[in-house]
């Protein structure tokens, strides 16, 4: 059953003396007005309205006025220890207004104490309705939520409190109005600092002034910390670069510029620290010497065996830099137009250049020595295409003749055993012979294949090659900002995929829970007996682009 009950007490009543008909009373009585109004809502008409006097005393009482809209069983009754009851029987539809608040009151003369006017409304409108955008939230690893409360009713307004809600979780507002045909956004946030690892549930509750007085929604969330597997490097890495004669990894960075050579990701470690943030870097095939540029116009030359070293100055900041035994083949990051290579003697520290004028050089044009032969391949940042240079360096110095091919390949990887050119756009061409007399035009590269699930020649992040293990491990660009590089395994006879390795996930602690940040793959390396392979990362920012924390994973593979 239905009922309103209405404490009447002495603090909301308004007293007032009133003269009545003579013919009901004989002598003035004391009145009283209820300052609280009674509210009936269209669809919850209650059966009965519950009155209460202060006197807890017993009194006959009579209605003596309703409003037109509502007839009642009974127009007479008793206060029984001041309680009493004013039975429904009907609401009048036909003297309301639609889609309106009707005011009116109730008069009551109660026998021996006073004459009771209560205020009463009836809301001749749809009541208000209540929807959730959502009825369960999971939160998992995040840490926001937005939800949406819509009232769906034409007719009343919503109001809503939030009564429950877990302890760690918040709303930015917990109460509020919402106009017919409209909704409000509460914004739900986690807070996971000092619990412990586990699943955690509960409830949301919203009392509200609809059909429905109280929705409840479930929310679940986890708190999980993880361990980082991979290797912090401090600083941001320049070039990086592995050598299988001595099995050691090699990492250039700058802030602190400092190179480093480590036996694996968690081996023993030889740092160098610099004098003048470095440019470039090359470690020559023997493992004996590395060479290091810096914005300081000079080499550094380092004996790996006796850890000694010497700075060769030179014209201008090295860009890329070419080992081969006693030479230094290098371009500049700024240089003349046309370009020229130079060519530093490691013993007589003189430099030769290319002869002025030759076509197709430019400055910044990325230079590698061919694996057990005596070529070196380059190719031109920023143009477009980047160009297939070949140049002979049997002599010592750069022959100023140069095989060029008008094809894209930057950046670019070898085959181990020096017989193949792995391009930054996933296609794989055959190393050419050197031409002592080239041919104005030079027949493009036949591409032998693509390194690709899609066979769309995406750019390629980071690549090695293993002649042992005949596979090809890749990593392709990656420009969603929320995802992460994969290691993906080639055939290097087919050129087809063949599996997917996992790439340890890195993580940071973010409102006491562990978050995956997004990571790209710069460099990879493969170990001496071909069972490691050791990628060197770093975080991606909110656009995808890389940004400067490195770190390094080691990857078993057999």
């Amino acid at each position: 059953m239905k009922h309103i009950y209405l404490p009447i007490i002495a603090i909301l009543l308004i007293g007032f003396f009133n003269s009545c008909d003579k013919d009901f009373l004989k002598e003035p009585v004391k009145s009283y007005r209820l300052e609280q109004t009674i509210e009936i809502r269209k669809k919850q008409v209650p059966e009965s309205i519950g009155l209460s006097i202060p006197p807890a005393k017993n009194f006959n009482f009579e209605v003596q006025m309703l409003p037109k809209w509502m007839k009642l069983r009974k127009m007479k009754g008793h206060f029984l220890n001041g309680v009493a009851q004013l039975e429904i029987e009907s609401i009048l539809p036909e003297f309301l207004m639609d889609n309106e608040i009707n005011n009116a009151s109730i008069v009551i003369y109660v026998e021996g104490w006073a004459q009771l006017q209560i205020p009463i409304q009836f809301k001749n409108l749809n009541p208000p309705s209540i929807s959730l955008s959502a009825m369960s939230i999971d939160f998992k690893e995040t840490n926001h939520f937005d939800l949406d409360i819509l009232n769906t009713s034409d007719g009343e307004e919503l109001s809503w409190e939030i009564t429950q809600i877990p302890k760690w979780l918040a709303a930015n507002i917990l109460n509020g109005r919402v106009y017919p045909s409209n909704g409000q956004a509460v914004t739900l946030n986690v807070n996971r600092s000092g619990l412990e690892e586990g699943n955690y549930n509960g409830e949301i509750v919203f009392a509200n002034n609809s059909l429905t007085p109280e929705v409840t929604i479930n929310v679940s969330m986890q708190v999980v910390r993880k361990v980082n597997t991979s290797v912090a490097i401090e600083g941001e890495v320049i070039d990086a670069e592995f050598n299988k004669k001595n099995d050691k990894l090699y990492i250039l960075t700058k802030n602190p510029n400092r190179f480093m050579e480590k036996e694996g990701a968690n081996g023993k470690t030889y740092a160098l620290e610099l004098p003048h943030p470095p440019s470039c870097m090359n470690i020559s095939e023997d493992g004996t010497k590395a060479i290091i540029g810096t914005q300081a116009s000079q080499f550094i030359v380092i004996d790996l065996n006796t850890k000694s070293n010497k700075a060769i100055p030179i014209e201008n900041t090295a860009f890329d830099v070419a080992l081969d035994n006693d030479f230094a083949h290098f371009s500049l990051i700024h240089d003349d137009n046309p370009a020229q290579i130079r060519t530093l003697n490691l013993k007589t520290e003189t430099i030769s250049k290319t002869q002025e004028g030759r076509h197709n050089i430019y400055e910044s044009t990325m230079l590698k020595k061919v694996p057990g032969k005596p070529l070196m391949v380059g190719s031109r940042k920023g143009i477009s295409p980047s160009g297939i240079l070949l140049f002979d360096i049997k002599n010592g110095i750069c022959n100023n003749t140069v095989n060029y091919w008008h094809q894209s390949i930057y950046p670019f990887w070898f085959s181990e055993d020096g017989t193949k050119i792995f391009s930054g756009y996933s296609k794989v061409f055959n190393i050419p012979e050197f031409n002592e007399n080239p041919p104005y035009h030079m027949d493009d590269l036949l591409t032998k294949g693509i390194l690709s699930s899609n066979n769309s020649g995406e750019a390629v992040s980071a690549l090695v090659h293993s002649t042992n293990n005949k596979r090809i491990y890749l990593c392709h660009e990656v420009y969603n900002s929320e995802n992460s590089s994969t290691l993906e395994v080639y055939s290097d006879e087919s050129y087809t995929l063949e599996e997917k390795l996992e790439i340890p996930p890195y993580y940071i602690v973010e409102n006491g829970n562990s978050k995956v940040v997004p990571t790209l793959a710069k460099y990879l390396f493969i170990s001496k007996d071909d069972s490691t392979i050791w990628l060197l990362k770093t975080t991606k920012d909110q656009w995808g682009n890389a940004s400067n924390k490195w770190l390094l994973d080691e990857i078993r593979i057999k």
